[in-house]
């Protein structure tokens, strides 16, 4: 397994992923899904967010919106230029989004954004710290979300929107300053 994925595996606190997990889905790969009227405040916000602070992709890099989906519990918003797709996968209740950029049709090596940026590994870092706690009472407990629930009403929602936020000028960073190492994808 590629290290960056490693890497961000840990940051996020995904265990015993070491080995390929197949799974089919009954969208197809280019649809993009309309999920404004969802119920989920997690995902709400998810969508907000992306329109808030990824928009830039679309209007100042001439980014399209790929996907927009399910997969499996994960909700994958891919934006590319047809050289690049940059990827971002939210689960609700779950630790914050997955952010990473790769060269389309090619899935073996990424740009990890949170290795871009301080401010987002602190962010890690500290919703690591605070979580995973309530996560080991959340598997003991028969999956009771309640106290999950709670964390992202009081506070996750709010790293979630700083994460986003700050995703959003580490990708833009990126794009302008560090084509070498987009160009080594």
């Amino acid at each position: 397994m590629d290290f960056r994925i490693k890497k961000l595996m840990e940051w996020f606190n995904f265990k015993n992923k070491d080995s390929q997990t197949t799974y089919t889905s009954s969208v197809p790969e280019d649809e993009v899904q309309d999920f404004q009227d969802t119920q989920n405040f997690g995902l709400k916000n998810h969508l907000e967010y992306l329109t808030t602070y990824f928009s830039f992709l679309i209007s100042d890099y001439g980014f399209q919106v790929k996907t927009r989906r399910y997969f499996s519990r994960e909700f994958w918003t891919t934006y590319t230029n047809l050289t690049i797709d940059i990827k971002i996968m939210y689960e609700s209740g779950s630790e914050l989004p997955w952010v990473y950029i790769e060269k389309c049709d090619k899935h073996d090596k990424y740009l990890i954004v949170p290795e871009f940026s301080d401010k987002l590994k602190f962010i890690i870092t500290n919703k690591k710290q605070r979580i995973e706690p309530m996560m080991t009472r959340f598997l003991n407990n028969n999956y009771d979300y309640s106290e999950l629930e709670k964390d992202y009403l009081e506070i996750g929602q709010f790293e979630h929107r700083d994460y986003m936020a700050e995703a959003a000028l580490t990708i833009k960073d990126i794009l302008e300053n560090k084509t070498y190492e987009i160009n080594a994808l």
